[in-house]
């Protein structure tokens, strides 16, 4: 269902711009859409799962640090 979206955006802009531009500019611009959606699909799911690493580790160092005091606490 997603790839007729896209491609059905695509056509439409494509559409557009082959109308606004009146030349066959507007195809290269259409074969080439998808290729930018999926890189920009792509590196916002690297940073997502890079942030969300950088976060958990974080979190996980002071759970580690709340740990050692309770430690040293029960001691």
């Amino acid at each position: 269902m997603k790839y007729i979206l896209i491609f059905g955006v695509t056509f439409i802009l494509g559409l557009i711009i082959i109308g606004a531009t009146g030349s066959e500019i507007g195809f290269y611009i259409i074969s080439i859409f998808p290729f930018v959606l999926y890189l920009i699909l792509i590196s916002f799911i690297v940073w997502f799962a890079i942030t969300l690493i950088k976060l958990q580790r974080e979190r996980n160092n002071i759970l580690a640090e709340i740990a050692n005091k309770l430690e040293k606490e029960n001691r």
